[in-house]
């Protein structure tokens, strides 16, 4: 009776405190801060169809089968699968057997009476066998919920090893689509560069004789010059770029340099403007924002269970056993034992309250931790379409130059056939002109790199 009363204030006590509420979501806007313009499409394909073509689509095919990054993801995921399994199971069984052999290190004495006389005998006791064996199951009654909140809590982690996978690929699919154009363009590029080098260079010695001829200051020789040693830069610069792509391409495909063999690919001259999901749904489909909710759901049931865990907890056992000096008294001396214990943890309350405090501080991490995944993908989202619509106006700057330079460039021809314009002023203009049309296709590969950027961050899979 008294051991009664001095455990009641103590579960008074547990059962006094306030239940574990989960955390409050981030709050996420309606709209985005850029409306959809006119022309734009919300469909998933129209999103996804600017950027690919029958060779990037089977480049993506072969990556979701072979890359390394997303095999990991899968094994992580089924070795959270197994964790939670094992999470799961309540009933405990054992299986034991044991043998033992025991003899006296000095031989017993005794003695005989013959005929009045006590006559000692030395008697061996020689070696002493015994075999045990026992089978028994023990689980224990989920009074407060405990065991089901650890269930919970690996089911999140599993649930959030699960959305690894999607993310990785997602984030494989637009880093194969970045290297591929990334590839085309750089491969046009050397093209336009070694062109423009083979008139910076015919135009070179023009210019110095035209000068020497007094035709054209001496100013114009070192500007010539420069014009053949920056050919020279962007061509080595866009030869190293297309060939960094091809290993990226190798790597992503987990292939061994220099990388696959892509037949030569032309940008889209314009990627159409795209209207994205409204940015709830977009959340709900990020990979890294669902796995930042799992992680507080985690954390939310770890927190609940580590508070179950000051409640008495009553476990139960049974066990069957036998043994005896030989086998053959196994089964003549089974035994069956049952056995109930009930223990009381709120015992060790400060260790307890340290728990919960601990496990509390974790809740309010993740939950922090939710929140600025939520911003960031609401903040990354927002930059991409700002950058979307500067892109857009860099690109129609630079068709428009690229107008201008080749009538330019067209109008030096007909004047250089008419004799009123000498060959190194031709030669100028058409790498004016290869200039802008280098300009131009930079200009079409952002539009597409950003587009790409903005298909991960919204998390819309290839359509």
């Amino acid at each position: 009776m008294r051991q009664t009363l001095l455990l009641a204030p103590l579960l008074l006590g547990a059962c006094a405190l306030a239940p574990i509420e989960p955390p409050a979501t981030p709050a996420t806007p309606a709209t985005w801060d850029l409306a959809a313009g006119a022309g734009e499409s919300a469909a998933e394909s129209a999103a996804w169809a600017p950027v690919l073509d029958p060779t990037l689509r089977g480049l993506l095919d072969k990556a979701q089968e072979a890359n390394t990054d997303i095999r990991r993801a899968a094994l992580a995921f089924q070795s959270a699968q197994l964790q939670a399994r094992q999470q799961g199971l309540r009933l405990q069984p054992s299986a034991n057997f044991s043998y033992s052999a025991n003899r006296p290190l000095e031989s017993q004495r005794a003695t005989v009476n013959v005929n009045g006389v006590l006559v000692p005998v030395s008697q061996d006791s020689g070696w002493s066998h015994g075999y045990s064996a026992s089978v028994g199951a023990g689980f224990e009654l989920d009074l407060w919920n405990r065991l089901a909140q650890l269930d919970l809590q690996q089911l999140a982690l599993s649930e959030a090893a699960r959305s690894d996978i999607a993310a990785a690929r997602q984030s494989i699919a637009g880093r194969v689509a970045e290297s591929y154009w990334t590839l085309a363009a750089n491969e046009r590029l050397v093209q336009l560069a070694s062109e423009k080098l083979r008139l910076a260079e015919e135009a070179l010695p023009l210019v110095t004789a035209r000068v020497r001829e007094g035709k054209l200051v001496p100013l114009e020789i070192p500007k010539a010059a420069a014009a053949v040693q920056t050919a020279q830069q962007q061509l080595s610069s866009n030869q190293a770029s297309a060939a960094k792509a091809r290993l990226a391409l190798a790597q992503l495909l987990d292939q061994p340099p220099p990388g696959p063999a892509v037949p030569a690919a032309a940008l889209p001259s314009s990627v159409p403007q795209w209207a994205p999901d409204e940015p709830a749904r977009v959340l709900e489909r990020r990979p890294d924002v669902h796995r930042a909710r799992l992680e507080v759901d985690a954390a939310l049931a770890a927190a609940r269970a580590t508070r179950a865990s000051r409640y008495p907890q009553l476990t139960f056992s049974a066990d069957v056993g036998t043994g005896g000096s030989t086998l053959s008294h196994w089964f003549s001396q089974p035994l069956l034992s049952l056995a109930s214990g009930l223990s009381i943890p709120l015992i060790d309350w400060r260790r307890l309250d340290l728990q919960d405090a601990q496990s509390r501080n974790a809740l309010e991490q993740s939950a922090l931790h939710l929140r600025d995944q939520v911003f960031s993908a609401l903040t990354e989202v927002q930059g991409l379409l700002i950058d979307q619509r500067r892109i857009t106006e860099s690109r129609l700057a630079a068709e428009q130059q690229q107008a201008q330079a080749r009538e330019a460039a067209r109008i030096a021809g007909v004047q250089l056939e008419v004799g009123r314009i000498a060959r190194a002023d031709e030669l100028q203009a058409r790498i004016a002109a290869l200039d802008t049309e280098q300009a131009l296709i930079q200009a079409q590969l952002d539009a597409m790199l950003n587009r790409l950027a903005l298909l991960r961050a919204l998390a819309v899979p290839v359509s």
